[in-house]
C-alpha cells in the first residue's frame, strides 16, 4: 500500500510563478524591514538625558574672552521617556540667546523626528571697572580711582565697560563708590575747549593750508567741533590732536 501525501508546496510550482512570487514579496517587505533595524537600535531617552545634553551644549559655546559662564536648568522637562536611533544634537532656537533664560532645543531625527525646548538660567561674570572711591563730575580717572570687581553681567546693563581701560577718562556726573562704570558715565579728555585758538587745517591732493580759528565748542579725539575764522565764516571741522582740527 502507497501513501501519497496531501501536502503542496508553498508558493507556484512553476519556476517562473516562483520568481514573481519572490519579488513581489520583496517590494511588500522590503520597505519593512528597512523600518525594523532603525526601531530595534532605538534606545529611550530619559528626560535627565535631555536635560545634559542642552546644558553641554551651552556650557561649551562660545563666549567673550574674560567671561565665565555658570549654566544651570531653570526647570526641568516634562517626565517623558523618548526614543532615539541617533545622538541627540542641540541648538539654540532663531534670535534666541545664552542670556539670563535661554531655551535650547534639543532634538532627534530617527525613527520618529521629535524636539524639546529646555529652559536654562545662565549667567556670565567678569571683572568689570568698578569706582574705588565717590568721584565728582568732570574728574579725569587714575588707576587708583577703579578696581576690577567680579560682576554678573546678565544683571547690569548692555553699556557696561566690560575689558574697557577706563584711565584717563572724564566723568560726565557724580558717580558713587562702588559702581560699576558705564559708557554713559564717562566721556573722552577734550583736546579743544570752547573759546580756545585751534589750528585749521585744509587741503586737497597737491595742496595744504593752515590757519587760525576760534573753537565753539569743546570736543575730543575725532569728534566734530564747528570753528569760526578770522573771517567771520563757520567751518565744520574735526579735531585731530590737541588743539589741531581738519575742515570736513
Amino acid at each position: 500500500m502507497r501513501l501519497v501525501s496531501s501536502a503542496r508546496p508553498c508558493g507556484p510550482a512553476h519556476p517562473r510563478a516562483r520568481a514573481s512570487f519572490f519579488l513581489c514579496a520583496c517590494a511588500i517587505l522590503g520597505p519593512l524591514a528597512a523600518v525594523a533595524p532603525e526601531r530595534a537600535w532605538a534606545q529611550a531617552v530619559p528626560p535627565a538625558e535631555i536635560e545634559r545634553v542642552a546644558l553641554a551644549f551651552a556650557r561649551g559655546a562660545a563666549h567673550p574672552p574674560g567671561q565665565r559662564l555658570e549654566v544651570s536648568l531653570a526647570s526641568p522637562i516634562a517626565a517623558i521617556t523618548r526614543t532615539c536611533a541617533d545622538p541627540l544634537s542641540a541648538s539654540l532656537p532663531s534670535g534666541e540667546r545664552l542670556w539670563r533664560r535661554a531655551n535650547v532645543s534639543v532634538r532627534c531625527t530617527r525613527p520618529s523626528a521629535w524636539s524639546v525646548n529646555v529652559n536654562l538660567a545662565v549667567r556670565a561674570f567678569a571683572e568689570v571697572p568698578t569706582t574705588a572711591r565717590a568721584l565728582g563730575r568732570g574728574e579725569t580717572l587714575t588707576a587708583a580711582d577703579v578696581v576690577l570687581r567680579d560682576w554678573d553681567l546678565t544683571e547690569l546693563p548692555d553699556d557696561v565697560l566690560f575689558g574697557t581701560d577706563v584711565s584717563g577718562k572724564v566723568t560726565r556726573i557724580p558717580i558713587a563708590a562702588g559702581v560699576a562704570l558705564r559708557r554713559h558715565l564717562l566721556r573722552a579728555p577734550f583736546l579743544v575747549t570752547r573759546g580756545q585758538s585751534v589750528v585749521l587745517r585744509a587741503g586737497g591732493a597737491d595742496f595744504s593750508i593752515s590757519t587760525e580759528a576760534k573753537a565753539l565748542g569743546d570736543a575730543a579725539m575725532g569728534e566734530d567741533l564747528n570753528v569760526r575764522t578770522a573771517a567771520g565764516k563757520t567751518l565744520r571741522t574735526r579735531v585731530v590732536s590737541p588743539g589741531v582740527v581738519e575742515a570736513r
